[in-house]
């Protein structure tokens, strides 16, 4: 598996000037960073209302699946341009090389993990498959949860924990990435102490999937599988969400324990144990690799030259 250095993704920019350096602040580029991107929101939110949502089925689905597309390309446009603009430095979270196979890996991590969870439910007998929808819908699941899964890979692992990795360390930065990534879906409906729970250790394992590379790649594979295996494919609620694109239509009934309720598999036992497991245990081969920043008052750093257009 191909990886960057912890240290390729810190700002090389030296300022020298006080607004320069105050720029440099890693919790002040969270925000301007955020202000590189507010046109990918302008134009997502003016093509869906414009475009989009007047257009009859099947043509709403298909332009649905393009503007996420091209959500993700402007996205990746903006991000570039801010590291070079402001920490004058390439992109390399977004590097091609062995793209495929981090990708890869990272989603058959995660169709075992919801795999073995979900043949807990099986074997529990509380599991019923009621219909089973045409083949197509598989396609636009894989465009709305690969497309979602990787804007939040971006706003939580690759902004959020990196800005703020570079300035307290790996493990608070960790720990405050995943608090911040559970309270935000509390909004979904059907949230339990459990299904909290879930979302907090599942982001632990996603946090140290971008830790380990320090690329999109593994952790985006990942977080989209994870998310088109439990609801795209087996039809069972995606933190709290239901009316997204299902290929089978079930019933799922049983303890919350072994189903994980209305919230979804990742508020269960099994798939929270699982989760602990195999984060715990890329969390320590990104820290065997020295992909485990110390907090910015505790290290010295020697960067190179800043980048010159």
């Amino acid at each position: 598996m191909i990886t960057n250095r912890s240290h390729d993704l810190l700002t090389r920019a030296r300022p020298s000037g006080l607004w320069g350096r105050l720029a440099q602040f890693p919790l002040v580029r969270i925000l301007i960073v955020v202000l590189f991107l507010v046109p990918e929101a302008m134009f997502h939110n003016l093509t869906i209302v414009h475009i989009v949502e007047k257009m009859p089925h099947p043509w709403f689905t298909v332009l649905l699946d393009v503007v996420s597309i091209l959500d993700v390309a402007l996205v990746v446009f903006l991000y570039s341009r801010y590291t070079r603009w402001i920490e004058k430095r390439p992109a390399v979270e977004f590097g091609l090389r062995g793209a495929g196979r981090e990708f890869g890996a990272g989603a058959l991590i995660s169709v075992l993990l919801v795999g073995m969870a979900w043949g807990a439910i099986v074997i529990g007998g509380s599991y019923r498959v009621l219909g089973v929808a045409h083949p197509w819908i598989l396609l636009h699941a894989a465009i709305r949860f690969g497309t979602g899964a990787f804007l939040q890979v971006m706003i939580f692992r690759v902004i959020l924990f990196r800005l703020t990795d570079e300035l307290i360390g790996t493990y608070a930065a960790l720990a405050l990435a995943a608090m911040i990534f559970g309270l935000a879906h509390a909004i979904n409906g059907n949230l339990t102490a459990s299904g909290l729970a879930g979302l907090i250790v599942g982001d632990v394992l996603l946090v140290a999937a971008f830790a380990l590379t320090r690329r999109v790649w593994f952790v985006w594979g990942m977080h989209a599988a994870w998310n088109f295996c439990q609801d795209g494919v087996l039809g069972m609620p995606n933190s709290g969400v239901t009316e997204l694109p299902s290929w089978l239509e079930v019933e799922v009934e049983g303890p919350w324990w072994l189903t994980g309720g209305e919230f979804g598999i990742e508020a269960s036992v099994t798939a929270t144990a699982l989760s602990i497991l195999v984060g715990v245990g890329i969390l320590q081969r990104a820290r065997a690799r020295g992909q485990v920043l110390r907090p910015v008052w505790k290290r010295v750093v020697e960067l190179p030259d800043p980048l010159v257009e």
